[in-house]
């Protein structure tokens, strides 16, 4: 088997071929099965797992001298989408000219993340926060989108630009 322990991972969701090497393999058959099921009858294997678990398969090889079998475990393991969000309120009023500084933060992943920010769906950056300053008056959706190999998720601000003297107060 190409893992030593004989013990394969996979995401949820995702396809994994196990491909063993054989010896002594000429014109042989090919059987894998789990819990009495025959997934296939090739050399390899290609196994998706769409439920979170352990998975114990076993292939078997015969020939005219005889059979060999090999028990695998395939442990299928959670996504780890990436979970962001944009501290404080979701809906800001300000003032033309206001430097607004929204901060975001990434949870529920050890993967490799990306950010983006966009200011109406033009991407204006890619840090973790993000200065806004509007000069002219208008509604603005600051969304801030975390991704990675599992997936992608996003958060959004709305954001009403004033002038000074159209400021509601209270």
């Amino acid at each position: 088997l190409d893992s030593e322990t004989g013990i394969y991972t996979v995401k949820q969701g995702r396809e994994i071929i196990i491909a063993p090497s054989y010896e002594s393999a000429e014109e042989a058959t090919f059987s894998w099965t789990m819990g009495g099921e025959v997934l296939g009858t090739s050399p390899s294997l290609s196994f998706t797992g769409e439920e979170i678990g352990q998975y114990f398969i076993t292939i078997t090889v015969t020939t005219d001298g005889g059979s060999d079998e090999e028990e695998i475990r395939v442990d299928v393991i959670d996504l780890e989408i990436p979970t962001i969000s944009i501290a404080g309120n979701k809906n800001l009023t300000v003032a033309v000219g206001t430097e607004v500084k929204f901060n975001s933060t990434v949870r529920e992943t050890t993967l490799e993340t990306t950010l983006e920010w966009n200011v109406n769906e033009q991407s204006v950056g890619k840090e973790s926060t993000y200065t806004f300053k509007a000069e002219e008056v208008g509604s603005y959706t600051i969304t801030v989108t975390a991704t990675n190999e599992d997936g992608t998720h996003s958060d959004s601000v709305n954001v009403e630009v004033l002038n000074a003297e159209d400021m509601p107060f209270a």
